[in-house]
């Protein structure tokens, strides 16, 4: 995309990245910012099959690592898998299996903003660099439970490896 528009970027240009875009969205998936929303319930409801009953103004937790973990939603969850986000996947799957920013009229008011600005910076990233794990980087990583957002317990180790030319 850089090498057939002489490095120039718009926004048309970024948006038809549909590939990264899939990316993105697994790895939100896999690791959203923030792994639970809370939310106010605006009336009560009875959970259908259950005894259980949401009062209304009860305050609920929404567990969004839960949902995007959950097997009956995305086979296989623990395997990383753009192509769980082409068109006819996302058309196939209820709108409130994928959290990452939240939905409705609470839905983070950044999003459009951030999807841009994460592929634009990707782009100039991995136009000039490889990303690689080092020795360090562990295979499965343990979350600081102190966090309110997602975030790795200790160090998440990586190398940054100067491209020569990209393209």
């Amino acid at each position: 995309m850089l090498e057939k528009h002489n490095e120039e970027m718009t926004l048309q240009d970024i948006l038809d990245l549909s590939y990264m875009g899939k990316v993105l969205n697994e790895t939100l998936r896999m690791y959203p910012v923030v792994p639970n929303l809370k939310r106010k319930s605006t009336k009560t409801y009875n959970i259908p099959d259950t005894n259980l009953t949401i009062e209304k103004d009860q305050c609920i937790r929404i567990s969004v690592l839960g949902i995007h973990y959950d097997e009956k939603i995305y086979p296989r969850p623990e395997v990383f898998d753009p192509e769980r986000f082409s068109p006819e996947n996302v058309e196939a799957r209820h709108e409130c299996s994928y959290l990452p920013f939240g939905l409705g009229l609470e839905q983070c008011i950044a999003k459009n903003f951030a999807q841009v600005v994460s592929r634009v910076c990707l782009v100039k990233l991995l136009s000039q660099f490889r990303v690689e794990p080092s020795k360090n980087t562990p295979r499965q990583i343990e979350y600081d439970p102190t966090r309110t957002v997602l975030y790795p317990k200790g160090s998440l180790p990586i190398h940054f490896v100067k491209r020569e030319a990209f393209y």
